[in-house]
C-alpha cells in the first residue's frame, strides 16, 4: 500500500497524503476478503467488490475514531489512532527506504509517523524510530548489524528500547555460551529464549502466555533481534527459526527480513521463496515504476 502510494505522488512521502490513501484503500474493500467474511473453506479469487487484506483490533478501533471525526489531519489524525502495543504497527515504514533520504533523521521521522495510522502507543512509536535508524546505519553507513543497532540505541536515547536491546544481546550471547542452561536445550534453545524474554501477560483466557510469543513490542522487539544476531549470517535460517517457534512469527519476521534484508541484499532470499510470493510481480512493477519516475524527475532537471 505504501509503495502504491510512493508511486502515485512520484516518490514523495506525507503523513496526511499517506493516511488519505490508506483510509481510501479500506474504504474501496482492502481487507474485506477475510476467513470471517468468505469462510475457511473458500477457495478461488474474492467475490466481487471485496478485497483481501487484514486489519488488525487496533486498526479497527481506529477505523471506528475516524468515523467520528471524518477529515482529520495532522496531529489531530495521529491523536485518533489506537493506544495498542503491537509490534506490527512498527514495520509499516520499510518502503520508504527506496527514497533518497539525506538524513537519517528525516527517515526517521517518516518512519514514525507511519505508525500513527493504526496506532500512537509510545513502545511501537519508539521501535519504528530505532529500527528506521539501525537500518539507516547498515544501508548507508556501512555498519555491522550489531553496531548499528548499538549506535542506534544510543543515538535515540530511549530507555525502553536500550533495554530490549539489551536483553536480546544477552539472551544471544547465552545462547552461544555451550556451559549455559539455556545452550542445553537442544533444538528448543530458540523457543525457550524468546519465550524467556517476557513476563506474564494476562489475555482474560484460562492460561497466561508470554509476550516473547505474542505481539507486545516488550517482548516480540527483543524476541526479532534475537533472531537477526544469532542467525545474521543466513536469512533463510532467521526466518525458519522465528517461524518454528510460533506466536507471532509475522510481525518478527519483518523486523528480521529488514534487517538482514539491509544486511545481505535480495540475494539472501531463496529463489524457491521468491517463486511462491503471489504479490511478488506486482512489488516489482511498482519497485520499477518508482525507479523510472525518479529518473524521469532528474532527466527533467
Amino acid at each position: 500500500m505504501l509503495l502504491e502510494h510512493l508511486v502515485a505522488t512520484g516518490g514523495q512521502y506525507t503523513f496526511d497524503g499517506y493516511a488519505a490513501h490508506w483510509l481510501a484503500q479500506i474504504e474501496a474493500g482492502y481487507g474485506s476478503c477475510n476467513f470471517q467474511s468468505v469462510g475457511r473453506e473458500w477457495v478461488g479469487d474474492c467475490p466481487p467488490g471485496t478485497r483481501p487484506g487484514y486489519l488488525n483490533g487496533g486498526t479497527r478501533r481506529t477505523l471506528d475514531a475516524l468515523k467520528r471525526f471524518p477529515g482529520a489531519t495532522g496531529e489531530q489524525r495521529k491523536s485518533l489512532a489506537a493506544d495498542v502495543n503491537c509490534l506490527v504497527s512498527a514495520t509499516h515504514w520499510p518502503p520508504l527506504l527506496i527514497l533518497p533520504y539525506s538524513t537519517e533523521d528525516t527517515l526517521a521521522a517518516d518512519a514514525v509517523s507511519t505508525v500513527y495510522l493504526s496506532h500512537r502507543n509510545r513502545d511501537p512509536v519508539a521501535a519504528a524510530e530505532f529500527l528506521s535508524r539501525a537500518t539507516f546505519r547498515i544501508l548507508r553507513d556501512g555498519m555491522s548489524l550489531e553496531a548499528a543497532l548499538k549506535s542506534a540505541a544510543e543515538k535515540q536515547g530511549d530507555a525502553f528500547i536500550s533495554a530490549r536491546l539489551a536483553e536480546a544481546l544477552a539472551k544471544v550471547a547465552e545462547a552461544a555460551d555451550v556451559n549455559s542452561q539455556l545452550a542445553k536445550q537442544g533444538r528448543f534453545i530458540d523457543d525457550v529464549a524468546i519465550t524467556s524474554l517476557a513476563r506474564l501477560w494476562e489475555v482474560g483466557k484460562e492460561e497466561p502466555i508470554k509476550v516473547g510469543k505474542a505481539s507486545p513490542v516488550e517482548g516480540a522487539l527483543p524476541a526479532s533481534i534475537y533472531f537477526a544476531l544469532r542467525y545474521q549470517g543466513s536469512l533463510e535460517e532467521a526466518l525458519i527459526a522465528n517461524a518454528n517457534v510460533g506466536g507471532d512469527s509475522a510481525a518478527r519476521g519483518i523486523v528480521i527480513g529488514t534487517l538482514l534484508g539491509a544486511v545481505h541484499g535480495e540475494a539472501a532470499i531463496p529463489e524457491r521463496w521468491m517463486k511462491t510470493l503471489n504479490s511478488l510481480p506486482r512489488v516489482r512493477s511498482l519497485l520499477e515504476q518508482l525507479e523510472a519516475g525518479k529518473h524521469a524527475s532528474k532527466t527533467d532537471l
